[in-house]
């Protein structure tokens, strides 16, 4: 008997996800992140969705501030809010900066 060649899936190249900068969302959550149960409440709600890429607690101004990559952050952001239950205060949408026109330029050509 001859041995053929096996192919594993992981020998094989794997597509490369890029991430579209207009599914990406910025998202400040207001908590009282002195109280130890709400901070462990909030961690713990955060960590549930994949959605969320990333976390950063600013202790000293009570927010969260976490980015978010899926095509209905609205519908997240009421997820959040009704797993949070008491502990999250509000949930502020960041719209992304506007990206600044700039003038056409003139051919200059003689």
């Amino acid at each position: 008997m001859a041995q053929k060649d096996k192919v594993s899936l992981y020998s094989l190249p794997q597509p490369e996800y890029v991430i579209s900068p207009s599914l990406v969302t910025i998202m400040v959550l207001k908590v009282d992140l002195q109280c130890c149960r709400c901070y462990m409440k909030v961690k713990k709600v955060v960590s549930e969705f994949p959605q969320i890429r990333d976390q950063i607690y600013h202790e000293k101004a009570n927010t969260v501030t976490i980015t978010v990559v899926c095509c209905n952050p609205e519908k997240l952001r009421d997820k959040l809010w009704c797993k949070g239950g008491g502990s999250i205060k509000s949930i502020e949408i960041k719209l992304p900066p506007a990206k600044r026109a700039s003038p056409p330029r003139e051919p200059t050509g003689k």
